[in-house]
């Protein structure tokens, strides 16, 4: 937790950004597996964090602006919960190490509510426990998240503070010992859990938390792939994508794909580097008021200038990308912000965070999933994580339909289809004159990579 006055710093600041009525942040509670008291580790909601900065379930944070005092919500512990859980601190303690005012129990907040006539802002309930919960407590079955209280939240939360930032460096020790250790270990005949048991292991005897399940697999073409079976054999790729919370909870997200044997292959070499240039070309193009959609296109753009010389795409470029021929081979959009969560308010919905009034999501395959599109702002901080993949079942689909034949060469792709995919991830600050690499440790360069897979 930060400091006291941090959390009521942001309160203020949001308490002057809205007009009137109350501001209910919803903490999340434990959630069972497969019955109440066997639960999933506690993660706490994002925004609630921000602003009331406490890890600890059942809680709910109550600002009237018009009083511009805030109150913790929560219930005394009861005497079972003590003895299988241990004492508890509480509200009390809780409420003033946040700095509230004063705090109120579920039941008090319930009745304040219900008896006044003056607006409730609230944000999206991605947990239908909280949605429940929300509803008794303001006694309505419709509740309307206040459009308001969305882009004021995203307009304090998506700027990285200088505390924010440093608890980010701090994640980013640990995600880079990881990926140094996963280089290192990762050997012909090992199953990928070997190592991602490694991974797990590691972070946790350091005291962290993995920001979200590790990818971590051979099948490189698989975007989101969480199967941990296959034998790892030698001219095989493999794609790490993980990443560890720092001390506050702030995220990393760092992909690096490499070789098992510990050296690339020709062909490996030409698609990585292929890849490689597509970063530098997105990162070419991003400082403070620069479009984030824009730097998508401008790494497309090198990746199919790229795979042309590799003859695997042909006729003009302009054309192909204009079409969308790329999306064969780059299918996900160049990345996202982070912060609290990996894909930072995410929850609050990707039209609000992501795109504006001058920049709207396009349809067009592959750039329709990027999730961050507007116009860039000094120290946001995102995800720059352009791919190549070459998926069987998406190349045989668009060979089926004969799409954009002008430009795939379809006969040539034949000998990838065993190929994988390659992603290089970093986690890049946003300066009002370009950027700030806080993955720049991690190797990256060929060299650097069989370097640190040869380091075992």
């Amino acid at each position: 937790m930060f400091r006291t006055d941090i959390y009521q710093s942001r309160r203020k600041k949001l308490i002057e950004s809205l007009d009137t009525g109350h501001v209910l942040f919803m903490g999340n509670s434990l959630v069972g597996m497969n019955y109440k008291d066997n639960a999933y580790p506690m993660i706490q909601d994002g925004s609630f964090l921000y602003y009331f900065g406490l890890d600890a379930p059942d809680l709910a944070g109550l600002i009237d602006i018009d009083e511009q005092k805030s109150y913790l919500v929560g219930d005394s512990q009861s005497l079972m919960a003590a003895v299988f859980m241990g004492d508890a601190p509480s509200v009390q303690f809780l409420g003033e190490k946040s700095g509230c005012d004063a705090h109120l129990s579920f039941e008090k907040l319930a009745l304040r509510l219900q008896s006044d006539n003056r607006q409730v802002h609230t944000l999206p309930q991605y947990r239908e426990d909280n949605a429940l919960r929300l509803k008794k407590i303001l006694g309505n079955t419709q509740i309307k998240p206040s459009n308001a209280l969305i882009l004021a939240v995203i307009n304090q939360r998506e700027v990285k503070a200088k505390e924010e930032l440093q608890d980010m460096r701090e994640g980013m020790k640990v995600t880079k010992a990881m990926h140094l250790m996963s280089m290192q270990k990762t050997a012909a005949g090992q199953k990928e859990i070997d190592v991602v048991a490694e991974l797990v292991k590691c972070g946790l005897v350091l005291g962290r938390q993995l920001a979200y399940q590790p990818i971590f697999s051979v099948d490189g073409h698989i975007l989101h792939n969480h199967h941990y079976e296959n034998v790892m054999r030698s001219g095989q790729l493999v794609l790490n994508d993980s990443g560890w919370n720092g001390p506050n909870r702030y995220a990393t997200d760092i992909t690096r794909t490499f070789p098992v044997s510990g050296r690339f292959t020709s062909r490996q070499r030409e698609i990585y580097e292929i890849v490689l240039q597509m970063q530098q070309a997105a990162l070419d193009t991003i400082k403070s008021g620069r479009v984030y959609q824009q730097s998508h296109i401008a790494a497309a753009k090198s990746g199919l200038e790229g795979l042309a010389q590799l003859g695997l795409i042909k006729g003009n470029i302009d054309d192909a990308l204009n079409q969308g021929a790329y999306g064969l081979f780059f299918p996900h959009g160049l990345g996202h912000l982070i912060g609290l969560d990996v894909h930072d308010m995410e929850g609050l919905g990707e039209d609000f965070f992501g795109y504006d009034q001058s920049v709207s999501r396009s349809n067009q395959f592959g750039l329709s999933a990027l999730r961050l599109g507007k116009s860039l702002r000094s120290n946001m901080v995102i995800t720059v994580e352009p791919g190549i993949y070459f998926i069987p079942s998406l190349i045989e689909k668009w060979r089926a339909e004969k799409k954009l034949n002008a430009f795939i060469c379809y006969d040539k792709l034949e000998s990838y289809l065993t190929f994988g995919g390659v992603r290089i991830e970093d986690n890049i600050r946003v300066t009002h004159d370009g950027f700030d690499n806080l993955s720049v440790e991690i190797p990256k360069s060929l060299s650097d990579v069989e370097a640190a897979c040869a380091a075992n």
